[in-house]
């Protein structure tokens, strides 16, 4: 049976298709992103993984809006890596995709975490880290 979680912060769509095991971060067009609703999502889906696995999370970010120091330093925090396996971020922006790079480079996720043009090419690097041993989510909401 494929179980598919959804919600919803005031910023982002956050949704987990159990047999796909990819955790989707889909930033709402325009928004603003702030530290609390940040912190909210990475709980709010820890959640769904009572086990403590950590999950591949494809963060869509082409429609983005402003994002604090703090947001980008919690992506890449040990506090995100309580659920993150490995980080797709897909960015179709060229300049925001340099910048994101370069933001890898030294803010040092302790995660594998690599900019993407779009979800699909994301998707298949992300496939690799996807644990199928672990699946389906036993725990409803």
């Amino acid at each position: 049976m494929n179980v598919i979680r959804e919600f919803e912060t005031s910023d982002t769509i956050v949704k987990y298709n159990d047999e796909e095991g990819i955790l989707y971060m889909i930033a709402k067009p325009d928004r603003p992103h702030e530290i609390v609703d940040t912190i909210l999502k990475f709980e709010t889906a820890k959640i769904w993984f009572p086990d403590g696995r950590k999950v591949p999370v494809l963060a869509d970010a082409t429609d983005i809006g402003p994002r604090t120091a703090e947001v980008r330093a919690y992506y890449a925090s040990e506090d995100a890596a309580k659920l993150v396996k490995a980080f797709g971020i897909v960015e179709n922006n060229f300049a925001t995709r340099m910048l994101g790079n370069m933001f890898i480079k030294i803010a040092k996720p302790p995660f594998p975490t690599k900019l993407f043009r779009n979800r699909d090419e994301a998707r298949e690097w992300l496939s690799q880290f996807v644990d199928n041993k672990s699946m389906p989510i036993s725990m409803a909401l």
